[in-house]
């Protein structure tokens, strides 16, 4: 009876590491925002960032990726993850963050290049905040917050 009862304790230590996944994103060439499209145009080696029909003001790349879009229901904007590759296998740039709303688009930031997995996304009523490992041994995070004003 005892070996059955040690199961269930055991389970219950585990549970609390599956919560701390790491936050997974797609890899698109075209995502629809509520507001429009966003795509990856051009050819291989020198792609762009279109917004809602708008060629972003940011580098030409070997390739870039639309990670994803989030916004909260009732808000007047979502918030546009996209992230560059330069096509060799040193780390690249960090994550591009694109507001987007009918009024604006706008890019607000990037983050620091060589950094780790995306540890937590937060979507605030102002703002989008994540938590990104800064080192190999998952130890430390630092914590990006894009609101109106950018990034800080």
């Amino acid at each position: 009876m005892r070996r059955f009862l040690f199961l269930p304790a055991f389970a219950f230590l585990l549970a609390p590491l599956s919560a701390g996944a790491d936050v997974q994103f797609g890899s698109h060439d075209r995502l629809q925002t509520r507001f429009g499209p966003a795509q990856v145009v051009g050819e291989i080696g020198a792609r762009q960032l279109t917004v809602l029909e708008q060629m972003m003001p940011l580098d030409r790349a070997h390739t870039w990726d639309i990670l994803g879009a989030w916004g909260m229901e009732g808000a007047d904007h979502d918030w546009l993850l996209a992230q560059q590759h330069h096509g060799g296998n040193m780390c690249g740039p960090g994550i591009t963050v694109v507001r987007v709303s009918p009024a604006e688009i706008r890019i607000m930031g990037e983050t620091g290049a060589c950094e780790g997995a995306v540890r937590d996304l937060r979507v605030l009523p102002d703002a989008l905040e994540m938590d990104i490992f800064a080192d190999g041994l998952r130890q430390q995070v630092t914590t990006y917050r894009f609101d109106a004003q950018g990034m800080t």
